[in-house]
């Protein structure tokens, strides 16, 4: 089975912004218009400007010249510091500071340096006052560039820059990874190392945005406008021209998405001690995986619940809290949000996983999350079942047999603490959701759902000893013929 920020843009693969571009086109219209219509006016026989080439205008246009030029200096050198400061998050940033305004604006200062220096030697009327005119302009256009350096200098500005770039390379279906994700890799470490978790975060949803980027342009067929079914798959030939005929695209797409996936689950590794920022990249995962499920794109979820369970599960089986309960919390939310929208596959896929990660806990002695992964999965089987979604409700069922099967292998079982810190077995605890789902259900679901999970005992075996899923079958048994009892 094949395993979405924020949204992305539609352009083309170029990484040119043509809309500053046309701002800043409109804004050089204006400014020539207004210069012609001043010129036209001064020019007149009632103009109130008088300018007479007499011995003191070439004085007048030195200082001018030498003016701007200073001007001209500063504004150069605070460009420069400024990012300077910026590549503080990743020097692969500086690009973005001499954009088409920055050097269209430092060219306009020079030839409003260049040009009274040029009049000095042949002086003209209107060419003065042209000048005049063109000097005052780029004084005044200092607000708005300096105004714009300061939100360049956020760290925000920063992140939005490098995601739209990238997305619209993304959206040109490249085959290789837009070069404009690796500053934003650079940008989310960097703000981790400065301890700067607002920025992360911000960073973290942006590269999780592009990872559901990809996976929309891998999954959907651009002409049909609908996710790609493994039977259009199956049947489809893997060279590329062909392929690319039939769905729009070339599957070495996929490469994008696999390196995203792998940025992600290393940028995970590299803050797993951190006590906050592992649960950030969780959250931002399982934002990303109700979009999915919204717009109905079963496999992207699928492929995101994977992803939070290779972060977190080693992390809870060496004894990770944080990333237990980040983990367990999200593939609850994440399994309501299907069961709302009827995603049968992407509940049970929740249900998988949170039955997985109980398992780690337990390996680990984290009673607590124990805890929720059974009152989680009990919470999803008992809304299936008040649904009428017998499906879901067999498979909560099914994975609490497993969790119960699976940690019954452990040789040192941990206890349970209600409220009153009074202990008691997670055998009860079990038995007590399993008459739960029943009761909001059919007596049929306890007794199938007992059944899959004995299926699974070959799958417990693996390439294990055969004793292993003999204990597996007896444990699980155990619990299914003590129910009775309990009711």
């Amino acid at each position: 089975m094949r395993k979405n920020v924020s949204s992305p843009k539609k352009e083309g693969g170029r990484s040119f912004d043509w809309i500053p571009f046309l701002n800043y086109l409109s804004l050089a219209v204006f400014v020539i218009g207004f210069s012609i219509w001043i010129l036209s006016v001064t020019c007149s026989r009632f103009s109130i400007i008088s300018i007479s080439v007499d011995p003191n205008t070439p004085f007048l246009l030195s200082a001018l010249a030498q003016s701007l030029a200073a001007v001209l200096a500063l504004v150069f050198t605070a460009t420069l510091i400024v990012a300077q400061l910026s590549s503080r998050y990743s020097h692969r940033v500086l690009a973005y500071f001499f954009d088409a305004y920055a050097i269209s604006y430092i060219l306009l200062f020079v030839i409003a340096v260049v040009l009274p220096i040029l009049l000095l030697a042949n002086m003209h009327l209107v060419a003065i006052k042209a000048s005049f005119i063109l000097g005052t302009v780029c004084l005044v256009l200092l607000v708005p560039y300096f105004y714009r350096f300061r939100i360049m200098l956020t760290p925000e500005y920063l992140l939005t820059c490098t995601t739209n770039r990238a997305l619209s390379r993304l959206r040109a279906r490249t085959a290789v990874e837009s070069r404009d994700i690796a500053p934003l890799d650079n940008i989310i470490m960097s703000a981790y190392n400065m301890r700067d978790y607002e920025t992360f975060e911000k960073g973290i949803r942006c590269l999780v945005a592009l990872f559901d980027e990809i996976m929309k342009i891998e999954w959907r067929s651009p002409k049909t406008g609908k996710e790609i079914t493994d039977d259009e798959l199956a049947k489809a030939p893997w060279f590329e021209p062909e392929y690319k005929r039939l769905f729009g695209f070339a599957p070495s797409v996929s490469l994008t998405r696999h390196t995203l996936e792998r940025r992600i689950y290393n940028i995970a590794q590299a803050v797993s001690k951190d006590p906050i920022a592992p649960d950030q990249i969780i959250k931002a995962l399982e934002i990303e995986a109700k979009d999915a499920i919204k717009d109905s794109r079963i496999f992207a979820t699928e492929i995101i619940m994977f992803l939070i369970q290779q972060i977190a599960a080693p992390a809870t089986s060496k004894g990770s809290e944080s990333h237990g309960y980040a983990a367990v919390e999200s593939f609850e939310a994440v399994g309501l949000e299907a069961l709302g929208a009827g995603q049968t596959e992407t509940v049970n896929q929740a249900l998988f996983q949170l039955s997985w990660i109980g398992v780690q806990a337990h390996n680990a002695r984290l009673s607590e999350i124990v805890e929720k992964v059974v009152y989680f999965i009990e919470r999803i089987g008992t809304e299936a079942g008040k649904k009428k979604i017998l499906a879901c409700s067999t498979e909560a069922a099914s994975r609490l047999f497993f969790l119960f099967g699976m940690t019954g292998l452990s040789s040192r079982p941990i206890p349970l603490f209600d409220k009153n810190q009074q202990p008691y077995s997670l055998k009860d605890a079990i038995s007590k959701s399993l008459i739960s789902i029943k009761s909001t259900s059919q007596t049929e679901v306890v007794n199938t759902a007992y059944q899959k999970a004995i299926e699974l005992q070959g799958w417990v075996v693996g390439s294990g000893k055969k004793e292993v899923g003999v204990k597996y079958r007896k444990i699980v048994e155990n619990i299914y013929e003590g129910l009775s009892g309990q009711q």
